[in-house]
């Protein structure tokens, strides 16, 4: 990669031979802001000691099924801004000792299944403000979402997309967002219940696509759903389809 001193945009995509980057020791991708593997079903590592990079502000990592690891020491990318983990089955948590992930991170966007395997202290993310978790269908057991504690306080956006056993949002993990004002639920086929009670009071846009039920259930068209709507209509920006 130290070849191009100059670049600042690499993006690798639906590569079936491509298995890694390299960089010479010691070498800097001093211009480098954004980075993005796509569809690389042979790509498994990144260069040894990790990416020396320090104005990448933006790093995708999408449907590559034998990566194992994120680059090593990744609190050291300083200026990393976004950063998005899907369809990587097998990603390991980041090893204890390396400091997580960077501090400056402000979005984060992943799959549920990576989301719930790793290791996550949120007060080494203090400006992680946009958190997106995408599922598989296969969260079997999540019949409800978010339990205490387990999503950062720091988030103003949050999108669930597609849990397709999730009955229910638990107001006690919801009310301890109390900086959160966009709620974004998507292809939630089993999901019944909102839980109203448990929106955090700085909630000001909620956007809910293809969930059946809640859509039925709160549809004020619906004869009978008036107690219901009634909950959520005070809600700014209320989208439901």
């Amino acid at each position: 990669m130290d070849l191009f001193p100059n670049l600042k945009t690499l993006k690798i995509e639906f590569s079936c031979h491509f298995e890694a980057i390299s960089v010479s020791d010691g070498k800097s991708l001093e211009e480098l802001t954004y980075l993005r593997i796509g569809g690389c079903g042979s790509f498994v590592s990144f260069p040894n000691g990790g990416l020396i990079a320090p104005k990448l502000n933006e790093l995708d990592i999408v449907f590559c099924p034998k990566l194992k690891w994120l680059p090593e020491n990744m609190n050291s990318l300083s200026s990393l801004k976004s950063l998005t983990i899907k369809y990587c089955p097998l990603i390991e948590p980041l090893p204890e000792g390396e400091g997580g992930l960077p501090v400056s991170l402000s979005s984060l966007t992943i799959s549920s299944d990576i989301f719930f395997r790793m290791k996550w202290n949120w007060q080494t993310l203090p400006h992680l403000t946009h958190l997106s978790i995408y599922g598989y269908g296969i969260e079997e057991d999540m019949e409800s979402f978010p339990e205490k504690g387990l999503l950062p306080t720091t988030i103003i956006s949050l999108t669930i997309w597609y849990f397709a056993k999730l009955r229910g949002l638990d107001k006690n993990g919801l009310t301890q967002l109390t900086s959160l004002q966009t709620l974004e639920i998507l292809e939630c086929p089993e999901l019944e219940t909102l839980s109203e009670e448990g929106f955090p009071t700085s909630l000001t846009s909620l956007w809910i696509f293809m969930c059946p039920l809640v859509s039925k259930k709160y549809d004020p068209k619906e004869s009978g759903n008036e107690e219901y709507w009634n909950k959520i209509s005070h809600i700014p920006h209320l989208f439901i389809k």
